[in-house]
């Protein structure tokens, strides 16, 4: 399933009717000139999260946390709440312009909240294995890895008061890996993921012009050998 960034993203209208800027007061006008400014600041960042949000769902594995689209989505949140605040107060003509600010919040929400869950499906999901990383990364943030830890805690105690505790010590171990045994569950990087080339041709096997797909064109390939060349160079998982 492909999400582009309009089915992503709810289109504001481009035209309004000069019936209704003539009857509003000024300060409504002055009102929707600032939303269209405001637009522009929250689609670049917007578009960006949605793409990371997308990869994030297909990619079997964490990817790069997309630390300042995150920040400048809650930054932009937080201005259009309080622009909002200012827009109930005021008269009832200004109802319009508050509803486009609205739209704004509610579709920024939508994509923030969709982005962080899809992490945290991965980290509960592969919490043995997330858990044993030893500091924060481009990869993993420090609260994510506070979060994983304590879930991997909980599961821990859960497995130990429910059977672990009642069976010879030796059996208890919940994250033994070795050539025969490996209780740690980790992403399949090797599995196929298609991906949408949207920049530069993908050249799998490094064969030149005789090898490359070109941009514009969907991929199937390993993740592990999508991951370093598509998603650095604007590409999309499906």
């Amino acid at each position: 399933m492909h999400l582009s960034d309009s089915e992503a993203e709810s289109e504001l209208p481009e035209v309004v009717d000069e019936r209704v800027l003539d009857d509003a007061p000024e300060s409504s006008a002055q009102g929707a000139s600032t939303h269209e400014e405001d637009s522009a600041a929250e689609e670049s960042s917007l578009a960006l999260l949605t793409r990371a949000w997308v990869n994030e769902k297909f990619a079997p594995c964490l990817l790069r946390y997309e630390e300042d689209a995150v920040r400048d989505l809650k930054e932009f949140l937080s201005e259009q709440e309080s622009i909002l605040e200012q827009e109930e107060d005021a008269s009832e003509s200004a109802s319009f312009v508050a509803n486009l600010y609205q739209q704004s919040i509610e579709r920024a929400r939508f994509v923030l909240r969709a982005y962080l869950r899809e992490r945290l499906t991965k980290l509960s999901r592969f919490a043995f294995h997330y858990g044993s990383a030893e500091e924060p990364s481009d990869f993993i943030t420090e609260a994510e890895l506070k979060f994983v830890r304590r879930y991997k805690d909980a599961v821990e105690r859960h497995f130990h008061n429910s059977f672990l505790g009642s069976i010879d010590e030796r059996l208890r171990s919940t994250a033994e890996q070795s050539s025969d045994v490996d209780m740690v569950p980790a992403p399949p990087m090797g599995n196929y993921r298609m991906g949408f080339i949207y920049q530069k041709p993908y050249d799998r096997n490094n064969e030149g012009n005789d090898g490359q797909i070109a941009k514009g064109y969907a991929v199937a390939a390993p993740f592990d050998e999508l991951e370093s060349f598509l998603l650095s160079n604007g590409g999309r998982m499906h």
